[in-house]
């Protein structure tokens, strides 16, 4: 075995500071190698060397331009390392045409143009792959299409795609086996609603449109988390509430919560629905009142700042606490944390004032969230289940975004056609956190109660 491929063989065996040695003599030897250069330029990357990295994977390019490998390494390095998303999908799309029919490769060079501000160039590589290959267009590449039709206003398109991810490999077992998917048919029998399948917030979001689908069939089940079924049973259409699988009734059919968008052709002028639609009772809301009444100031406003850091786009989508600065300046607000589990580390010497709800609310469910909410007159978030909870209960609500947001805000909008009472704050630039916040800090010095998008309550 030669010495780079002997290199190549350590790294795989994850010994990539024993493969350098190796990989360095191998191009000592002969420094025209661009499989060494590349092999060296992986083990550098995975010990955290990215300038040296991307240095052996131009290397390895210049030796040999239609190098696949090095092109997508390098592509990835920039995408992934760099988040220099231009450059990643110029590099990524250069191996394309190499592999013009790898569909894994498309989606994350569409990903980077999405990433830099593209999203319709990276719709249009999608249509073009599709039309070229229309064999390799997995489920997988049909959803990614599919978020992108959505963030360009394109819900015909877009819906269907979405459901295309539970027919990824891996994905099989999220449905219900043997019952039927709802396609918005009349029913005679029961309709079994799963928010299982998908994130608190898309649960949060999609829940509205149980009361549409109640009218087209006897009875709904909804299948849901423990966490969120005393907040999700007081939904209009919910008829009945069951947590574990081995609970849900014969039926007449499925549908995933989110999928009601297609089965029921979700529209920009329907998706808002019949606000607020969700609620907390009258008890809970009061016993989170009197807690909060200890809180000063003219303002209370509820503030998360990190997503759950397992979902795919949390690194670009959450925000640190200290970001929050500005808004805890703002004389007579007082920040109330809604945050839960990770993220709530940051209140350990955070250099301002902020309430923590201790043990009690961590260890509360989502009505008990929902109750908080209804008793504060603001919430600043991210884009979280948080965020997805106080538009679903009508109340004033500021989702700070990144400037790539997730396909459900759009694309340059500062209102949402999900919720009336949200208004969007987002990035100027790539990872500008700090200009998002001053622009809330100046709306909280006047006052939100002043602004359109804040109903008083």
């Amino acid at each position: 075995m030669d010495l780079s491929n002997r290199g190549f063989a350590l790294i795989r065996e994850g010994r990539a500071q024993a493969a350098l040695a190796d990989l360095r003599e191998a191009i000592r030897l002969d420094p025209c190698l661009p499989g060494a250069r590349n092999n060296l330029g992986i083990a550098l990357q995975i010990l955290g060397d990215m300038d040296g990295a991307e240095a052996e994977f131009r290397a390895a390019i210049q030796l040999a331009p239609e190098s696949y490998p090095a092109r997508v390494n390098l592509g990835n390095l920039l995408r992934d390392g760099r988040h220099d998303y231009a450059a990643a999908a110029a590099e990524l799309r250069g191996a394309l045409r190499l592999r013009p029919g790898d569909a894994a490769l498309l989606t994350r060079m569409a990903q980077a143009l999405e990433w830099d501000g593209r999203p319709g160039e990276a719709a249009d590589a999608y249509d073009s792959f599709a039309r070229d290959f229309p064999a390799a267009v997995s489920p997988a590449v049909e959803f990614e299409r599919g978020l992108l039709r959505l963030k360009l206003g394109d819900f015909a398109a877009g819906w269907p795609a979405l459901e295309r991810r539970h027919e990824a490999p891996g994905a099989e077992g999220i449905r219900i086996h043997q019952i039927p998917t709802w396609r918005g048919e009349r029913l005679d029998g029961t309709l079994v609603l799963n928010t299982t399948t998908d994130g608190y917030g898309d649960a949060l979001m999609a829940v509205r449109f149980a009361a549409e689908a109640r009218q087209r069939a006897r009875e709904i089940v909804l299948l849901c988390r423990r966490a969120e079924a005393r907040l999700l049973r007081r939904c209009r259409g919910v008829d009945r509430i069951v947590i574990e699988r081995t609970a849900v009734p014969p039926a007449a059919a499925q549908a995933t919560v989110l999928g009601l968008t297609a089965a029921l052709g979700v529209t920009a002028e329907t998706m808002n629905g019949d606000e607020p639609y969700l609620s907390a009772d009258s008890e809970t809301i009061r016993r989170w009142t009197n807690t909060l009444q200890a809180v000063p100031g003219r303002l209370r406003v509820g503030v998360t700042w990190q997503g759950h850091p397992r979902q795919a786009a949390d690194g670009r989508r959450s925000f640190r606490l200290d970001h929050l600065a500005p808004l805890a300046a703002v004389p007579g607000v007082s920040l109330v944390s809604l945050q839960k589990g990770p993220g709530c580390e940051q209140l350990a010497g955070i250099g301002f004032s902020i309430v923590d709800l201790g043990f009690e609310y961590q260890v509360g469910d989502w009505l008990d969230t929902a109750a908080i909410i209804s008793a504060l007159d603001l919430v600043v978030s991210p884009d979280t289940a948080v965020a997805h909870c106080s538009g679903g209960l009508g109340r004033p609500t500021w989702i700070a975004l990144a400037s790539c947001a997730d396909w459900r805000w759009l694309l340059d909008r500062s209102d949402s056609p999900w919720y009336s009472s949200v208004h969007l704050f987002q990035q100027a630039k790539r990872g500008d956190w700090a200009g998002v916040f001053r622009r809330m800090a100046d709306i909280l010095a006047i006052g939100p109660r002043a602004q359109p998008w804040a109903r008083p309550r």
